[in-house]
């Protein structure tokens, strides 16, 4: 698929130029490839909330959906942070959902 080594390439560059030392692992996740970063530090890519990882996904998307009409959406991720925060969430929604039955 030639997005994913598209899409592979510019978050190679991304990291390179961060100084980042971190490997990509590519797998498919609801039909969608899934880049997952690798490595130590990865805060910096991250940011805060999320909104470092979030730009960069928009970014790689834009630049491998260009001129390629058969583009899915392509997940980026890093230590598996979209995972945790939405175990996050999901566990947050249950106490609320707990709480306002107890009262």
């Amino acid at each position: 698929m030639e997005h994913k080594t598209k899409a592979e390439e510019i978050l190679q560059a991304i990291l390179d130029g961060l100084g980042l030392k971190a490997e990509l692992q590519v797998e498919e996740r609801e039909g969608a490839p899934l880049f997952n970063v690798r490595g130590e530090d990865l805060g910096l890519l991250i940011g805060r909330q999320g909104q470092t990882l979030d730009a960069m996904q928009c970014l790689v998307n834009a630049v491998a959906a260009r001129g390629n009409p058969d583009h899915r959406q392509i997940i980026v991720d890093a230590e598996g942070y979209r995972e945790r925060q939405k175990r996050s969430v999901e566990e947050l929604a249950i106490r609320m959902a707990q709480k306002a039955t107890e009262e």
